[in-house]
């Protein structure tokens, strides 16, 4: 992208967050049985990874996601209470979430 003095322009990093998907959590906070993943406009191999305080991975899944969509996630052991972050990659793009499970 030119500028009108002939220089190159930056992207600004809002313009760089636009191909970051849209996700939404809930419930959140939640009891650590289960979790609703909402993406918006998203198409292809979803990983999902659920990572504890500590950075260690707890639960891991991946979707195939035709445009937006909607998943529940019913974990086989309820999640111990506290804040966890979930990382979802698509096409390159990973994006977090804070989760809190609460007791």
């Amino acid at each position: 992208m030119q500028q009108e003095d002939g220089g190159e322009a930056i992207y600004s990093l809002r313009n760089a967050r636009a191909s970051v998907p849209d996700v939404r959590l809930y419930p959140n906070p939640n009891r650590g049985d289960r979790m609703v993943v909402e993406l918006g406009e998203e198409a292809g191999l979803v990983q999902v990874r659920i990572l504890d305080a500590t950075g260690r991975e707890v639960n891991r899944t991946v979707w195939v996601a035709d445009g937006a969509m909607q998943r529940e996630m019913v974990f086989e052991s309820p999640l111990p209470a506290g804040i966890y972050v979930v990382e979802l990659v698509s096409d390159g793009v990973r994006t977090t979430e804070r989760m809190i499970v609460q007791k």
